[in-house]
């Protein structure tokens, strides 16, 4: 790479934060692909005891020696993901700027008629351990046969369960908002983006909140609880499974959605850079 940089000569460089592999060959920032790690500093115990911690240091100065060596303008998809990377690579002092995915132009309120109807709670997106499956799985397992819920999972892969609805969805270049369109004709009310990792942009939340879902995430995803904390009437962040398990327990998820029925709930539509 730092060749083709110096054979560029003058022409602006830019680098696009997609994901956080710049800080760590890990790029989900999972220690031991299990937990989110908060990216400690290389060398660190906190590191070390990470399967990664041992070709970190190396794979992080090669990259600082990059930024350090090149004239390099970051372009990050969100606030969130340009503040964590800079708190975690104070190497770098140059140019930066947020050129969001994708961005929301709002419509007017809507609410879902009063009924007795169960809340429809959706998985969005591919069932995998890092955006959430695990927890989806012990809800789900939990509240399957619970008559004040109902729940789908929204994703090409299939996989069936007793305890939720699959629905199959395709994204491409041509269909962008295929994702929002599903979750508005089967009506979803909650969108359960429970990554552990923290997202630097991530689609199905804009996909989830156009299709008028409320949201529900935890602490560690990223851009999905940044956008709920900085827009509290959108969804709930919890603190962790048993918190969320307890608010569908206790019913209160169900007080929660039913005040953003009634005061916050709009569709909007999607408005994506189809070049990207």
């Amino acid at each position: 790479v730092a060749r083709i940089l110096e054979l560029a000569g003058d022409l602006p460089i830019h680098f696009w934060l997609h994901d956080l592999f710049s800080i760590c060959p890990n790029y989900l920032l999972l220690r031991n692909d299990r937990e989110y790690c908060h990216a400690p500093l290389p060398n660190s115990n906190a590191c070390n005891l990470c399967i990664y911690g041992t070709i970190r240091p190396l794979h992080y100065q090669k990259f600082s020696n990059l930024f350090s060596r090149y004239p390099i303008q970051v372009v990050a998809p969100s606030d969130f993901a340009l503040e964590l990377w800079c708190q975690k690579f104070p190497v770098f002092t140059g140019e930066s700027q947020v050129v969001p995915n994708a961005c929301l132009e709002w419509g007017e309120p809507v609410q879902k008629p009063e009924t007795d109807s169960p809340l429809r709670v959706a998985f969005v997106g591919y069932p995998v351990l890092h955006k959430g499956w695990q927890a989806w799985l012990n809800l789900t397992n939990k509240f399957g046969e619970d008559p004040r819920y109902k729940f789908f999972h929204f994703s090409l892969d299939w996989q069936r369960s007793p305890n939720f609805e699959k629905v199959s969805v395709a994204v491409n270049r041509q269909n962008r908002t295929a994702m929002t369109e599903a979750l508005r004709e089967n009506e979803i009310d909650i969108a359960f983006l429970w990554s552990i990792c923290p997202e630097t942009f991530s689609y199905t939340l804009y996909e989830s909140l156009a299709g008028g879902c409320y949201i529900v995430t935890n602490p560690a995803s990223g851009n999905i609880q940044h956008t709920v904390i900085t827009n509290p009437q959108w969804g709930s962040v919890f603190t962790d499974e048993d918190e969320l398990l307890q608010a569908f327990d206790d019913g209160s998820i169900l007080r929660s959605f039913e005040e953003f029925n009634l005061n916050q709930r709009r569709t909007a539509r999607m408005i994506i850079d189809n070049n990207r």
